[in-house]
Order: structure tokens, then sequence, then C-alpha cells
């Protein structure tokens, strides 16, 4: 496929055009980062194959999560984030941390072991 293609806002999410790399098969576990990051869902995800030609990946990794809370940090300027931001940029911190240490099923237990 055309490479000038796959990082324009070519998905169709929610209400939205979108680039693929805000895009993935996968669903982040307990966390919506949406309106940053996006599952495939819906009459979508029988265009499997377009999409990944598109660039769309089976997941999400680590420096995807870590490019939400930058670009946070820049909308808000370093003022306070609403709860529903915080909580999510929480979760995507704990998601990281697994993702780092090589837990990728992302299944909650790390709070038991603290």
């Amino acid at each position: 496929m055309e490479t000038s293609v796959k990082g324009t806002a070519t998905i169709w999410v929610t209400d939205q055009f979108v680039t693929p790399s805000r895009v993935a098969f996968e669903r982040l576990h307990r966390i919506d980062a949406e309106p940053f990051l996006f599952p495939v869902k819906g009459f979508l995800v029988s265009y499997k194959g377009l999409l990944k030609e598109l660039g769309v990946r089976d997941s999400f990794d680590a420096q995807d999560l870590i490019n939400i809370i930058k670009e946070l940090r820049d909308q808000y300027d370093n003022r306070p984030l609403p709860a529903h931001q915080l909580d999510m940029v929480l979760g995507l911190l704990r998601l990281i941390v697994r993702l780092k240490r090589g837990d990728n099923d992302g299944e909650e237990g790390d709070e038991e072991k603290e």
C-alpha cells in the first residue's frame, strides 16, 4: 500500500477519522483511552486485512501509552487533570509497568503483590 496513506487519518472510529497508529485490534485492558487510542470494533473487524495494510496493529505498546501521557501534559500545560483523565493516566502507568516487566496478558494483580 502507498506509504503516504499510512500516516493519514483514514480509519473511521466513533465519529471521526484517526490515523492507524491510534487503532489496534486488541483493546486496552480495563482502560478507556478514547479519544487517544481506539480498539477496532463493529463492522470494521471484518476488514482486518485492509486495516493491517493501512497500518493498524494487533495491540498498543508502551510507547503508545507514554505518548498519551505526553499529549495530556502538553494539552493541560502542567495544570491539574480532570478526575476521569487522572484515573486514565494512573491506569496507563500501571499498564506501562506491566508491559515493561513482560507481563503482556494485561491482567490485574500487581496491587496484590504490593
